[in-house]
């Protein structure tokens, strides 16, 4: 059923408009046959038994005599006169004593046992039908006829009127195919026109062409409504096409001036390129230029501090220690500066060697927790006992620590800083928890911009350029590693430092 509706489905429409008018007409002609061939048939069985009934009438008048007066031959006489009725094949007479009085039997039927049935009944049975009529005479019954019919000739004619009904089935069929060929085109004459019209449109686009309306039915309101479609098409692609020809102009205005931004952008950028280049060069001059004036203060005020060169009052001694502390945070500023300087022109060479971490570790604690004693913060340092001798650049490792654990105590006034060491998965992981002032969720993504400080401006507390942290990440970076942050404002912070604890890869690029 699914597979005749979809075969069904895919029929042109002038197909279906035949295949509908011819299986109408099939509808049609099959009831009216079927209706007059029932209708024939009860018909000619009716008249049948009437015609038979009369025989038997007729036979049975004829015979009353000879029941009169008993004469068997005179009856079986008046009986031979059947054999006109081509379908009476037995007849039989019971006298009033219901005793067989005379029979007839057709000549090609078989003998026959004649039995007696009641009065005026009709009975069958294989395709022989029975019927009985009185005899009377003068109103007395003398004896009762019987006739026995073959109906297979009823079967014969039901066979010719069915041949003959299919005969005008298949003729009237014909003649509504053909009639069905000329009407159809009434309707799909003109639908078709339109859709080779609108496959024409589809192929070339052409929304100009029309089809021409020639009737006032639903088909010419059909052509009229696809006429003003196309109308509305082509208009609006010809507004389209005014549009895509402005588009076009201004694109090619577009590029034209894409073209000269990214030429001034590219001299731009050569600009600033060569402006940092020579910032970083002029932050190296600079640093090495400041840094030997520098070291000599630090080193002749060391030598005065230690009264080599004769005694100080207590005044003097505050003034050169004040000297001496200042020069040694200059020279870390300029330190920083130059380290900056480097890691950004990408002068600065990482130097591998082996070392122990943990070692390094507790010395530089050991150094620091003077700063956080001055403070009155504790500094404490825990190291898993399966850190041990590592491969990596030792000096870049402190320096890393220094100025995270220098941040923690920096942004620390009660508790202190507990700094934690251990390898996993082959990566050093060192940790600085602090119990300072935090930092805000919206501000730890500044906290690695170099020159950023979270709390600049004229008011600050802590000095400091901002160049710390940022260090810290380059240098992690350096050293194939990486930096994170956890904190929250008011409870501290806790930094962690990763890196691997044996690389070769750092040695592969620099020699590249």
């Amino acid at each position: 059923m699914e597979f005749s509706k979809l075969s069904y489905r895919k029929f042109s429409i002038k197909s279906k408009l035949i295949l509908i008018q011819i299986m109408t007409t099939f509808i049609i002609l099959l009831s009216f046959l079927i209706y007059y061939m029932i209708d024939e048939f009860n018909e000619f069985k009716t008249f049948s038994m009437m015609q038979y009934s009369s025989v038997a009438q007729v036979i049975g008048s004829n015979c009353a005599p000879a029941l009169h007066f008993l004469d068997n031959e005179a009856a079986e006489k008046v009986m031979l006169s059947l054999e006109t009725q081509k379908h009476v094949v037995n007849a039989w007479i019971y006298n009033k004593k219901k005793r067989l009085f005379a029979t007839y039997n057709k000549k090609s039927y078989a003998e026959f046992t004649y039995p007696f049935y009641e009065n005026n009944v009709t009975r069958k049975k294989n395709n022989l039908i029975t019927i009985a009529r009185q005899i009377d005479d003068e109103g007395e019954l003398i004896g009762t006829l019987f006739l026995r019919i073959d109906e297979s000739y009823r079967w014969n004619i039901v066979k010719n009127n069915i041949f003959i009904a299919a005969l005008l089935l298949i003729i009237g069929m014909i003649a509504a195919f053909f009639l069905s060929l000329n009407t159809q085109k009434s309707i799909s004459k003109p639908i078709l026109n339109l859709v080779d019209i609108a496959k024409e449109i589809t192929t070339s686009g052409d929304f100009s062409k029309r089809v021409k309306t020639r009737s006032g039915d639903e088909i010419g309101v059909l052509y009229s409504g696809f006429n003003k479609l196309m109308g509305r098409l082509q208009f609006q692609e010809m507004k389209r096409d005014e549009v895509e020809n402005e588009l076009k102009k201004h694109k090619e205005r577009l590029e034209e001036t894409v073209e000269e931004r990214t030429i001034e952008l590219e001299k731009a950028k050569d600009q600033a390129e060569s402006a940092d280049r020579l910032k970083s060069a002029f932050l190296a001059s600079m640093s090495h230029e400041l840094r030997t004036p520098l070291n000599s203060i630090i080193g002749f005020t060391s030598i005065i501090l230690q009264k080599l060169s004769g005694p100080l009052n207590p005044e003097q001694e505050k003034q050169l220690n004040m000297v001496k502390n200042s020069s040694i945070h200059l020279l870390n500023l300029i330190n920083d500066v130059l380290d900056i300087s480097k890691i950004e022109s990408g002068r600065l060479i990482v130097d591998l060697a082996k070392f122990d971490m943990g070692k390094l570790m507790k010395d530089t604690i050991v150094e620091l927790k003077t700063l956080a004693e001055k403070k009155g913060l504790y500094l404490n340092v825990n190291i898993d006992e399966k850190v041990s001798e590592i491969k990596s650049d030792p000096r870049r490792v402190k320096q890393i620590i220094i100025n995270l654990v220098n941040n923690a105590i920096k942004f620390t006034e009660e508790g202190g800083v507990t700094v934690n060491c251990r390898i996993e998965n082959g990566m050093i992981l060192v940790e600085v928890l602090d119990t300072g002032i935090g930092i805000k969720k919206e501000d730890i993504k500044f906290l690695f911009e170099t020159f950023r400080q979270l709390d600049s401006g004229l008011s600050r507390e802590r000095e400091g350029t901002g160049l710390g942290l940022a260090i810290c990440k380059k240098l992690t970076q350096l050293l194939n590693g990486g930096i994170k942050v956890k904190s929250n404002l008011e409870s501290g912070s806790t930094f962690t430092v990763f890196f691997p604890s044996n690389d070769t890869e750092i040695l592969n690029k620099q020699e590249n």
